[in-house]
């Protein structure tokens, strides 16, 4: 509990009880109950990591410890108070400690323990896009933190950059729908255009006019599809990134794809951030979401072991390389069983 919660339910509870009667009653849920919350109080030992981080002021804001990680605080336009920075140590250790579980449940090499890493984060509102890179994660926003954090504790071959993009999205997948769901990040656009498919006539027009129409359509159905095999799940942004993978994949190659400019690959992400040499290998030439379902079928046919004991080589890895995987996967429509009942 951040230490202005803590400060305000003192009050409150010495305000209208005893110290007495304080010290031996929890008026938690009462107080919130108060102040019109639906929630339960939480406390756990998240929190108690989180309490126990050490600040030391610095030039530029503070250095804060917590749970073997190093946080650069700095004054950024997402991180007003006292309570944003608790959220975001918060969630990032929660995040942590979900993946690491999800990894040693997945794997014979790694336990929670050997799976994490401490890692330096540094916050920033310049630039385009988080990154990593030597043991530092520049974050530009809080929902990246564990895609980041997944590229600096389980990787594979540089030149195979598109598995470690597709390890990133797949394994932070639940990270990142928690906190769209727990920011309130889905607007009324979303749930009219996906949930209900009613897209207005100006978007359309324009979606037309840009060549997009066939392309956004088809995200749209494939979204709803999915929605409706898990229908009673809390499952929107998952459903949502991977009906933009499976668009991208059906679209692959073709004169649509290539003119809509507003879709980026692998390539185009490496190349605004300068992390690549150019080049021809088709992975690169995926969408996040597509190199995800790639990867998380890989997963499910070779193990993830298979990636993480790898030699560096696809091709010594798999029995072909890279290129070939991807086209016959492509080719054959691989990726349309997760449309299926």
């Amino acid at each position: 509990m951040s230490r202005d919660c803590a400060y305000y339910l003192t009050r409150y509870a010495l305000d209208k009880y005893s110290f007495n009667d304080f010290s031996v009653n929890d008026h938690r849920g009462e107080w919130l109950a108060d102040l019109g919350s639906t929630g339960n109080f939480r406390f756990d030992e998240i929190d108690e990591l989180v309490e126990a981080a050490t600040a030391v002021k610095s030039q530029t804001g503070a250095t804060v410890k917590c749970a073997g990680n190093i946080w650069d605080i700095t004054e950024v336009e997402w991180l007003k108070t006292v309570d944003d920075v608790y959220c975001l140590l918060y969630e990032a250790e929660e995040g942590i400690q979900n993946l690491c579980k999800r990894i040693a449940a997945e794997s014979d090499i790694y336990t929670e323990e050997s799976f994490r890493k401490s890692v330096q984060i540094t916050l920033t509102d310049e630039g385009e896009l988080s990154t990593y890179r030597d043991g530092v994660i520049r974050l530009l926003q809080p929902s990246a933190f564990v895609h980041e954090y997944i590229h600096h504790t389980l990787n594979y071959s540089f030149k195979e950059g598109w598995i470690a993009e597709g390890l990133a999205v797949y394994y932070s997948r639940d990270y990142e729908e928690a906190y769209v769901r727990g920011h309130n990040m889905f607007g009324d656009s979303f749930q009219k255009w996906y949930e209900e498919g009613i897209i207005d006539d100006e978007s359309m027009a324009k979606m037309e006019q840009d060549g997009a129409a066939e392309y956004e359509l088809t995200i749209v159905d494939y979204y709803q599809k999915l929605r409706e095999k898990d229908k009673d799940q809390n499952n929107q942004y998952t459903c949502y990134e991977y009906a933009n993978g499976l668009t991208d994949l059906s679209f692959f190659g073709t004169e649509t794809r290539e003119n809509l400019k507003y879709i980026k690959t692998i390539r185009d992400v490496y190349d605004i951030a300068g992390s690549m040499e150019k080049m021809d290998d088709l992975g690169f030439d995926l969408t996040y979401q597509a190199a995800m379902v790639i990867t998380e079928d890989l997963i499910a046919k070779y193990g993830l072991d298979s990636l993480v004991e790898s030699s560096g080589s696809f091709e010594e890895d798999f029995g072909m390389t890279s290129d070939e995987y991807i086209k016959n996967y492509i080719d054959n429509k691989l990726y349309m069983h997760f449309l299926e009942d």
